[in-house]
């Protein structure tokens, strides 16, 4: 009767040797797989904004992209400012989200992308579809925790003197600044608006700025 022979020290060896590679192909390869993913989906959360923008403005009733600052004679109840930290922003999420219409822009389904009132701007009015007694000028954070920046066509030009790109993210305040074309030295989407995302470098107008428009 034969005997059960148990693995030889040469099988487990090799057997190791397999299993130990495996396991440094998926420890290098994991983390690249995960910054593949946030960025794809940072992507889609792009592309969605910039659909709900172009439907936004070619609904008669408003004619136009939302402005980089909101103001008080296009947005009766706004009030007066706090800050100018994150103004494109805002001024995105609340017209996409206005009052008494349907929302152009649901955030739920994006994981790890949220909506936070991170410089505590509020409106005098209830302005947006949020609650009923919700006055708060809300942001839009990438997945790395940093507010988008949004920027309007006919304010390219004058962001950096009126100070237009202050982005206050959870730790740091920085400064956005419209995109131009390396070559022409003319600004990109030059007759819509510029939607930016800082990247997984937190800073912005750098090589990896997810964005609207295409900048390589």
């Amino acid at each position: 009767m034969r005997t059960h022979q148990g693995f030889s020290l040469v099988e487990l060896l090799v057997v190791m040797s397999i299993l130990a590679v495996l396991g440094g192909l998926a420890v290098l390869g994991l983390p690249q797989m995960l910054r593949s993913g946030d960025r794809s989906l940072m992507e889609n959360v792009i592309m969605q904004l910039d659909a709900a923008l172009q439907s936004y403005a070619t609904d008669a009733k408003n004619g136009d992209y939302p402005p980089t600052v909101l103001n008080a004679d296009e947005f009766p109840g706004v009030g007066p400012r706090v800050n100018l930290d994150n103004c494109g922003n805002e001024s995105v999420i609340l017209c996409l989200n206005r009052k008494g219409r349907d929302s152009l822009f649901d955030i739920e389904g994006y994981k790890g992308i949220k909506l936070e009132n991170i410089d505590d701007d509020r409106t005098q009015a209830v302005l947006t579809s949020f609650g009923p007694e919700d006055k708060a000028l809300y942001e839009v954070l990438d997945i790395w925790g940093t507010p988008l920046a949004y920027f309007h066509h006919r304010d390219y030009g004058s962001v950096d003197a009126q100070d237009l790109g202050r982005i206050s993210g959870v730790e740091d305040l920085v400064k956005a600044l419209p995109w131009r074309n390396a070559k022409t030295k003319g600004y990109y989407q030059r007759d819509k608006f510029q939607l930016v995302s800082a990247g997984p470098d937190l800073k912005f107008n750098t090589e990896d700025d997810i964005t609207n428009f295409d900048h390589q």
